[in-house]
C-alpha cells in the first residue's frame, strides 16, 4: 500500500519516486502558462560575442528563463529568436524581456499551482508505481481541470477594470 507523502525528504518508495519527477513537473507546468508569481522584467545588455549570420545582436538569457515571453526594444515589430541560453535579434543594446522564471521555492507558489503540480506528480508516479490505466487516465483528467482552473484564475489577476467589465 501507498501511502501519503509527508516529506520529500523521508525514505519512502512514494517520496523517491515524486523525487524523480519533481524538478521536471515543476519547470513543465511552470512553462504551461506565464504564472503571475514566476514572471519577471529585466533589461539586458548586449554580449561580447555576435551572431554569426542573419541577426546584428546577441543578448545572453538569464539563468533560470524557462520561456521568453516578450522582447521590447526602441525597434517597432523587432525579429528575434532563442537559440540555446541567448536572443538573437536586430535590436540594439540595451532590451527589456519579459519571461517565466524558474521558481524554486514552494512558499511562492499559489495554492491553484500546487494542486495542479501535486495532480501532475501523481499521474506520473502512478504511471510508475501502478499498472492502473484507469487511475492513470483519472489523475491526468484532474490535472487538466486543474490546470485550466489554475490558469483562469492567473489569468484575472492584474485586468483593467474595462477588461473585466466587457466580459460575456
Amino acid at each position: 500500500k501507498v501511502g501519503p507523502i509527508t516529506s520529500l525528504t523521508e525514505s519512502s518508495e512514494s517520496a523517491r519516486v515524486c523525487n524523480l519527477f519533481y524538478a521536471n513537473a515543476r519547470d513543465y507546468i511552470l512553462a504551461k502558462h506565464p504564472w503571475n508569481f514566476a514572471v519577471k522584467r529585466i533589461e539586458l545588455t548586449s554580449t561580447v560575442a555576435d551572431p554569426i549570420y542573419e541577426y546584428d545582436v546577441m543578448y545572453q538569457i538569464p539563468s533560470g528563463c524557462l520561456r521568453v515571453l516578450q522582447l521590447e526594444s526602441d525597434l517597432e515589430n523587432v525579429c528575434w529568436e532563442r537559440e540555446e541560453d541567448k536572443i538573437i535579434t536586430d535590436a540594439a543594446s540595451p532590451i527589456n524581456i519579459k519571461y517565466i522564471s524558474q521558481i524554486t521555492d514552494p512558499s511562492k507558489f499559489t495554492a491553484n499551482f500546487v494542486l495542479t503540480l501535486s495532480t501532475y506528480l501523481a499521474y506520473l508516479m502512478a504511471s510508475t508505481m501502478t499498472n492502473d490505466i484507469a487511475t492513470m487516465q483519472f489523475l491526468y483528467q484532474a490535472f487538466d481541470i486543474h490546470l485550466k482552473t489554475a490558469k483562469g484564475a492567473d489569468s484575472l489577476e492584474g485586468r483593467t477594470k474595462q477588461a473585466f467589465m466587457n466580459d460575456p
